[in-house]
């Protein structure tokens, strides 16, 4: 086993959270060792997925509330222990050699912030991507409405160029994947929260993907600003 993970180039880490499936302290540690990539030479690609699966209108706090340490985020419920699992996760991945990692897919990201996207060693370790896609979980409020209505996705989706896209130095290809439950544009609009592509973000662009995205007068000023570079869109 020890050999084959060895030569694998690709790892996907899948955690999803279910209402009767208590966390302990053997989450943490699996997810620990495997994004401490020291034992994986060959890795490229990384997947990372954590899915909540409870409707946001019974925990409004997924979406809203911010930790800044796993301290805050210790003994406080199935929802909390969630969410330091994911902390620690990212800050593992993030402790791993900056140009180790050519291409990460945060998947069915739940639309809260994760403090550990805020550090030096993270946005140093995106720098080095050459590939990077994120998809966004979709659904429903709980009572039949857009996610969009639930507190904290609206202002969530404009920070994703804080967390990711601003530090996207030498990256080739970007995909975007993001919910027709909620989909946002790419400029500012009361009413649809924006997906902030600007024109200096990712100058190396080769390779542009987005779904469930609305087109926009500020993504026709992004795309012609990579022309020199875009070969596939």
């Amino acid at each position: 086993m020890a050999t084959l993970l060895s030569l694998s180039t690709e790892l996907e880490l899948d955690v999803i959270e279910h209402l009767d499936t208590p966390f302990n302290n053997s989450f943490f540690s699996i997810s620990r060792d495997l994004l401490s990539l020291s034992q994986l030479p060959n890795l490229e690609h990384v997947i990372v997925q954590f899915a909540w699966t409870k409707y946001p209108s019974t925990d409004e706090g997924m979406h809203r509330d911010e930790y800044n340490s796993t301290e805050e985020l210790q003994g406080q419920g199935t929802d909390v222990e969630f969410r330091s699992l994911m902390l620690q996760s990212y800050e593992a991945l993030a402790r791993n050699p900056p140009s180790y990692i050519k291409s990460l897919e945060p998947r069915n990201v739940l639309a809260h912030t994760c403090s550990a996207w805020n550090t030096a060693e993270f946005q140093e370790s995106l720098k080095e991507l050459s590939s990077f896609s994120i998809s966004l979980q979709g659904g429903d409020n709980g009572a039949g409405g857009s996610i969009n209505t639930t507190p904290g996705y609206f202002e969530f989706i404009p920070e994703l160029d804080f967390y990711f896209f601003e530090h996207l130095k030498i990256m080739t290809h970007f995909s975007s994947a993001t919910t027709d439950d909620g989909p946002p544009a790419i400029q500012e609009d009361t009413r649809i929260s924006a997906l902030r592509l600007c024109e200096m973000h990712m100058p190396q662009l080769r390779r542009l993907e987005l779904e469930s995205v609305f087109i926009s007068q500020s993504l026709s000023a992004f795309i012609p600003a990579h022309g020199d570079t875009l070969e596939s869109l």
